[in-house]
């Protein structure tokens, strides 16, 4: 049985880096959707949506 090395630091920081470009690609994606998302809410919050009412605040 061969024994496994450890990764160097060099690797370890190139994983976290390849790590963190996937997460911000990801962010990306999301955050149009979740504008897009914010602008119906407050179109619908406003009344300006066809049939919408305004929400009633407590």
């Amino acid at each position: 049985m061969t024994e496994r090395q450890s990764p160097t630091a060099r690797e370890l920081v190139l994983g976290f880096l390849s790590a963190l470009d996937r997460a911000e690609a990801a962010l990306c994606e999301a955050v149009p959707p979740l504008e897009r998302l914010a602008d119906v809410l407050a179109a619908a919050r406003s009344g300006r949506l066809s049939g919408a009412r305004p929400c009633r605040r407590r």
